[in-house]
């Protein structure tokens, strides 16, 4: 069982890195801030984007904090402080990541 879930927690650690390799950087981009004088229809899609940014954002910590707490699970001998520390530092990974994935 310990190796299932070792193994398990191998593969959301990968899947993790994965996507932190994968996510583009913030510091490719011309603007470091928004704009904030947009007109009507260009203020709508700025409102759209921020949501997808947070609704990606919040994704990424739930999945983060489960693949992090199975990992450290599996790597922490089954003891509750392993799952913990993985699950907090997973959660906030993960946010970091789907964050990073809408630029606005």
């Amino acid at each position: 069982m310990s190796g299932t879930l070792t193994a398990i927690g191998a593969a959301c650690a990968a899947v993790m890195l994965a996507g932190a390799a994968a996510a583009p950087s913030t510091t490719d981009h011309h603007h470091a801030r928004p704009h904030h004088h947009y007109r009507t229809s260009d203020q709508r899609s700025y409102e759209a984007c921020r949501d997808a940014q947070r609704h990606s954002a919040n994704t990424g910590t739930v999945a983060g904090a489960v693949g992090g707490g199975l990992l450290g699970y599996g790597l922490g001998g089954g003891h509750a402080l392993g799952t913990v520390l993985g699950a907090g530092g997973g959660a906030v990974i993960g946010h970091q990541i789907g964050h990073d994935t809408h630029h606005c």
